[in-house]
């Protein structure tokens, strides 16, 4: 639904349903990469796929002002490459409070980070 969230963005209060999502890079059932954007109370359920960073909600979580607050994923998350989070693909620096995830989730990558939750966490 959104490509970017850049700096001081919010979404709120929004699911998406029977998502079927198929991408390359930054690829999320809501959102492919959070850039200093909120999310909060928000949700997505359905298929997510693509090669990396793949995530149930956001694909990529990036910058310090970062924020997901009790979000959820449901469904199925799929990659083919090494970095696949069940919410989110990637979270680096960003914060990720009250949330969860559900369903499978998978890559068929070698050396692949997989979360049930989260795939690979960095502290900026």
């Amino acid at each position: 639904m959104f490509g970017v969230l850049g700096f001081g963005s919010e979404v709120k209060n929004l699911g998406v349903v029977g998502v079927n999502i198929t991408g390359s890079l930054r690829v999320g059932g809501l959102v492919g990469w959070n850039r200093s954007g909120t999310v909060t109370q928000c949700y997505s359920m359905g298929v997510i796929s693509g090669d990396s960073p793949v995530g149930g909600l956001v694909g990529y979580n990036s910058h310090l002002d970062s924020h997901l607050a009790r979000c959820y994923s449901t469904g199925t998350v799929k990659g083919t490459g090494k970095r696949i989070g069940g919410l989110v693909g990637v979270n680096e620096g960003a914060r990720v409070t009250h949330c969860y995830s559900t369903g499978a989730v998978g890559s068929t990558g070698q050396w692949s980070s997989v979360g049930g939750l989260v795939g690979p966490t960095r502290a900026l």
